[in-house]
């Protein structure tokens, strides 16, 4: 063999081994490419997934006015009106569907077909002052959506005069479930307690 040849030889052996190697980083990177993207799916789909999350809470909202009455004799009256609220508010950033409300009073489901009404007229005949429903939420049969930011009333009560601090407590003796779903049909349950 010729010093040529050799050469030849070995320039080409070198070039093989240049594709090779240039072929096994290439399949590495493509590799490392589709990982890449996997990982990165995953994380998209995670994050979608928290980005439609309802997430439903309860409060309650109370609201005082006092009036000033005189009457004919001059003498003056304060009459004090307090308005109790219970919303249920959407927390989360996606849409929640209301699917059923359960409710509950001193532990015991209420079992009717007007809950609502029921634990109403629990909460005003315990009340030592009188007192009127304003509004009383109920389901439709298909259930109700409810967007992220946005809140139902489902109580509202106005008494005449000012509640002692039993009354405050008014609330204490009933608790709320609310089973529902965000739009991708995931269920979740809401417990007030």
């Amino acid at each position: 063999m010729t010093g040529f040849e050799i050469g030849s030889l070995v320039v080409s052996s070198g070039a093989l081994i240049g594709a090779a190697l240039a072929i096994w980083f290439t399949h590495k990177q493509f590799k490392a490419n589709i990982d890449f993207s996997k990982k990165q799916s995953k994380a998209i789909i995670e994050h979608n997934k928290l980005s439609i999350l309802p997430m439903l809470d309860t409060h309650v909202d109370t609201h005082t006015n006092k009036n000033t009455n005189i009457d004919a004799n001059y003498q003056k009256t304060i009459i004090i009106t307090i308005i109790k609220t219970v919303v249920l508010q959407n927390n989360g950033s996606g849409t929640a569907v209301i699917k059923k409300i359960s409710l509950f009073i001193d532990n015991k489901m209420v079992d009717n077909e007007n809950p609502m009404g029921r634990v109403v007229e629990k909460i005003l005949k315990d009340c030592s002052v009188e007192g009127e429903s304003l509004n009383v939420f109920t389901l439709g049969k298909k259930g109700r959506g409810l967007l992220s930011g946005d809140n139902i009333t489902l109580i509202k009560l106005e008494f005449s005069g000012e509640p002692n601090v039993k009354d405050e407590k008014m609330f204490d003796s009933f608790d709320i479930k609310i089973d529902y779903e965000s739009l991708d049909g995931k269920k979740y349950t809401y417990l007030s307690k």
